[in-house]
């Protein structure tokens, strides 16, 4: 069975309808208005418990991705159902130059706490990674009920950070395999950011660091000013097409992220 959460708003159930086949039944449900990523899936694996068993794969998927009509079977054929793991595939990217390499595993820096994507192709061996992005990651639903999901104190972005923090802390093992997955790169293609992203990331970004999720604090929060507000303000004058109102975007996401540590 498939299910589905509609964030839209309004449930149009022919736009799955080309997913079912004899083999797999959809199942869609209507959120009761745009819960965002983490709480989207939350919600609907609670909506779900009734169907799903504890062994049974969850697949949390982004919706900007190029799935192959055999991917699922190659890629749940390298699985381990006795595997204390979170797993994802290697994912490529289709940009105007061409496909490439976009995630190979990850590291997240002990001091600053950015994210350091590898660029290493994998062949034909799994890879230990420190972060898995949400662009696709898979896990047993036993192991996304002991985590309790994706923290509710993120609409979107960073909820997929805090949910790998979580889980190498409960000694789960994240692992990349060498299957191939390609997305479409969306916010940050040629320097250009939508709004959304700028305001979220900021914000949460900031949380994570102040809260001690990522870094070490002094360091981590001066890496954060340098990245996330100077180095992002440049950024934004130089690539934006509307630049000042997203630099006010960034500033406010960033005291909007002050308040959230006081109040989260």
């Amino acid at each position: 069975v498939l299910h589905i959460l509609d964030n839209s708003g309004e449930l149009k159930s022919n736009k799955y309808a080309q997913l079912a086949t004899p083999e797999c039944q959809i199942e869609i449900l209507l959120a009761p208005h745009n819960l965002g990523f983490g709480r989207g899936h939350n919600y609907l694996f609670k909506q779900s418990l009734a169907t799903i068993r504890a062994y049974d794969w969850l697949v949390i998927a982004n919706n900007d991705l190029l799935i192959p009509n055999d991917f699922m079977a190659k890629f749940f054929a390298t699985l381990d159902d006795n595997e204390r793991a979170i797993y994802s595939p290697q994912i490529m990217t289709q940009r105007e130059a061409g496909e490439g390499l976009w995630y190979s595993g990850a590291n997240v820096g002990r001091w600053t706490g950015n994210i350091y994507f590898n660029k290493t192709p994998l062949t034909d061996r799994d890879k230990s990674t420190e972060f898995i992005p949400a662009t696709l990651i898979v896990m047993q639903s036993k192991y996304f009920a002991e985590l309790r999901g994706f923290s509710r104190k993120f609409f979107m972005y960073c909820e997929d950070l805090d949910l790998c923090i979580r889980a190498r802390a409960a000694d789960m093992y994240l692992v990349v395999k060498p299957v191939n997955l390609t997305h479409f790169v969306g916010s940050g293609n040629k320097g250009s950011y939508s709004d959304l992203f700028l305001y979220e990331m900021t914000k949460n970004t900031y949380y994570c660091i102040d809260k001690g999720i990522i870094g070490i604090k002094p360091f981590a929060k001066i890496g954060f000013y340098f990245r996330y507000l100077f180095l992002r303000y440049i950024q934004l004058i130089f690539f934006s097409k509307k630049p000042w109102q997203q630099c006010a975007l960034v500033t406010r996401g960033w005291l909007d992220g002050i308040s959230f540590t006081k109040t989260a």
